[in-house]
């Protein structure tokens, strides 16, 4: 990933979004145009924080500190999310915080919040009455 984005970072992005939203030869979930806007959003971050955070969120081990929760959860996870597999964040997450709620949202990819918008609110707005 950090040579990717060192070598030809708007080339980087333009590959990893469409992975991101699930997009592929038969699949587009999401609009051209979404595509250019997140790679747009991306590229304003400064190189090294971009790298620093890349390098952060594979090397750092949060499930310990998943026993800590002590407030109602809501985890949303894509079974179709190439960029974080559900196996290792979803479902680990799930398993280490007591009481929490997963939804596993069938094919989505990472990108969710954009591919599966009205379910996603209608989940939230759920969760969040109870």
């Amino acid at each position: 990933m950090a040579q990717g984005i060192r070598e030809d970072r708007p080339g980087f992005y333009g590959d990893f979004f469409k992975q991101f939203y699930g997009v592929g030869v038969l699949s587009h979930p999401v609009k051209p145009e979404t595509l250019e806007w997140t790679r747009a959003m991306a590229m304003q971050a400064s190189l090294k924080a971009t790298l620093d955070c890349a390098k952060s969120f594979s090397t750092t081990d949060f499930l310990p500190d998943l026993r800590a929760f002590e407030v109602p959860t809501l985890i949303i996870h894509g079974t179709g999310d190439k960029t974080v597999p559900i196996e290792a964040a979803g479902k680990a997450a799930h398993a280490g915080i007591p009481g929490s709620t997963l939804l596993e949202y069938s094919g989505a990819p990472h990108g969710l919040i954009v591919t599966e918008k009205a379910r996603l609110t209608r989940d939230l707005l759920e969760f969040l009455a109870r």
